[in-house]
């Protein structure tokens, strides 16, 4: 697979993304190891694990390779090794290293990777340097081909000073932090398109959180378009510890758009239309454009002109099929 072929492959499914797409590339072509970070949501680790689907397959993803979360209390063994428990009870410390990650998978993904104990991280060094593992004074080859690291915490403030953690990142040939160079409308928008979305009220909404120091991540922005389109404004109230102040912004927006709410009532009359009588659905139709047509004030070129096309075009396909049904019913009772 070329750069190229990779690339028009993942640029159109993740938002402000290029960078760490080309360096995901390179770490997996190369055998190398790659450290994503930045503010939640942002698909870090969604992307990885489209990179390496792409690359090995679906079935071999699930096969080999290691996805954990990591934390102060995690569960360690399946990276650092199982004791061997006969040679405890003799009072020695011995390490089975047969079903750990550099043993037995091709790729490993370490969920906020940096919140893993000491213990684990310093374990990580020599691995990730040497090509192989050392257990018992006998060492075996490493079977890793990368390891991505996926946080929230910026690497050098986590390293500070501390010469075990800045020698741990040593070992990430690619660091990348991943985060939009803007929230604005603009960007919501842009996100909204690429996943063939027209909702530019809630491409607006999100600029005005975070213009009101409220940074609500592209995830949640997904999760608020999805309530909003289905249920209006009134879903949004205590939407993820939403500050009332932002709310109120919402409201004020919104009003301030006469026409939402014409085009909310006929996408409503349109599902509603899916429930009448066939007969009645063909006149619904004509009550249902002769409303659209008296709606003024939309913006030509905006989502509020597309949704009400496709209202129009769901209503028309109703009718078309309601006309369909009635022939055929006509059609048997004549023969």
């Amino acid at each position: 697979m070329t750069l190229q072929e990779f690339r028009n492959h993942m640029n159109p499914r993740f938002s402000y993304m290029e960078t760490a797409i080309d360096s995901i590339f390179y770490a997996i072509q190369e055998k190398q190891h790659c450290l994503l970070y930045g503010p939640g949501g942002h698909a870090k680790s969604t992307v990885v694990e489209e990179a390496i689907k792409l690359f090995i397959g679906e079935e071999a993803f699930y096969k080999d390779v290691f996805i954990t979360n990591c934390a102060e209390d995690m569960d360690s063994t399946p990276i650092m090794g199982y004791d061997d428990i006969p040679s405890l009870k003799a009072g020695k410390l011995k390490k089975i290293l047969d079903d750990t990650v550099f043993l037995k998978n091709d790729y490993a993904i370490l969920e906020e990777g940096l919140d893993a104990p000491p213990m684990l991280i310093n374990a990580l060094k020599d691995p990730l340097m040497r090509g192989y593992v050392c257990i018992n004074g006998a060492c075996m080859p490493n079977r890793l081909k990368s390891l991505f690291i996926c946080t929230n915490v910026d690497p050098i403030t986590w390293a500070g000073k501390d010469n075990s953690r800045l020698a741990l990142l040593q070992r990430f040939t690619f660091s990348i932090e991943v985060k939009w160079p803007s929230y604005d409308y603009k960007a919501w928008d842009g996100f909204f398109k690429k996943r063939k979305i027209n909702n530019p009220i809630v491409a607006k909404f999100a600029e005005i959180a975070h213009n009101e120091k409220w940074e609500i991540s592209p995830r949640s922005v997904e999760k608020m378009e999805k309530l909003y389109a289905t249920y209006g404004l009134q879903a949004l109230t205590n939407f993820e510890r939403m500050p009332s102040s932002v709310y109120k912004k919402f409201v004020d927006y919104e009003k301030n758009i006469p026409f939402i709410k014409e085009i909310m009532e006929l996408q409503f009359k349109v599902q509603e239309m899916r429930m009448m009588p066939l007969r009645q659905q063909t006149e619904e139709l004509l009550r249902i454009e002769k409303r659209a047509r008296a709606i003024k004030g939309i913006p030509v070129d905006g989502g509020f002109s597309e949704q009400l096309k496709q209202c129009l075009v769901d209503a028309k396909a109703i009718a078309a099929a309601a006309i369909d049904a009635i022939d055929a019913a006509n059609k048997k009772i004549t023969i």
